[in-house]
């Protein structure tokens, strides 16, 4: 329940990823609140804007997962430089229930994928990054930080870490069983 969100714009819709869940959450911007995140981030020793606060985060594997409000105009999370940095560091993609933008330069990361809600060659305004590594929500999904990141031509589904183990084992009997189903019914049996 509340762990499967169709519905994407993908960069490459062959190429399948897995990875753990980095969240981010964005928010339309307050100066209020804008200025609350800045100096949370500088006391922080943050470095540069928020958007690049997760980047600086991502490990090998991690899938950076944004909550982005669904905006794409205006909404733009990525451009293939912080694309670049993305693949650098996690070797996967992203997840963005927003906008990303250079979608020819995002293209020519070897190996990089993102799903997201639209493209569009506008910067990111009047958004702010909320929260890093807490519950977010992606469309009609709830995704936890940890949770493994499925993505799939179909869409992406949430597995919540403690599940992964069974759900790993479970579809790799599932996947015996109907190769072995499929080959018989090939066969006429």
């Amino acid at each position: 329940e509340h762990q499967f969100e169709r519905g994407w714009q993908m960069l490459h819709s062959d190429r399948s990823f897995v990875g753990r869940a980095l969240t981010a959450n964005y928010l339309p911007a307050r100066p209020d609140l804008v200025d609350h995140v800045t100096k949370t981030g500088e006391a922080e020793g943050r470095i540069g804007p928020s958007n690049s606060w997760p980047i600086d985060m991502l490990q090998r594997g991690d899938v950076y997962v944004a909550a982005g409000f669904g905006k794409i105009t205006d909404g733009t999370l990525i451009g293939d430089n912080l694309g670049n940095a993305i693949y650098s560091k996690s070797g996967t993609g992203v997840v963005f229930d927003g906008g990303a933008r250079d979608l020819d330069g995002l293209r020519k990361i070897d190996g990089f994928n993102a799903y997201v809600r639209g493209w569009d060659p506008t910067l990111m305004k009047d958004m702010v990054m909320a929260a890093i590594n807490h519950p977010i929500r992606i469309g009609r999904i709830t995704v936890l930080p940890g949770d493994v990141i499925l993505a799939k031509a179909e869409g992406v589904i949430a597995i919540p870490a403690h599940l992964a183990e069974e759900v790993v084992v479970t579809a790799e009997v599932v996947s015996l069983k109907d190769e072995f189903g499929h080959a018989r019914l090939r066969e006429g049996v």
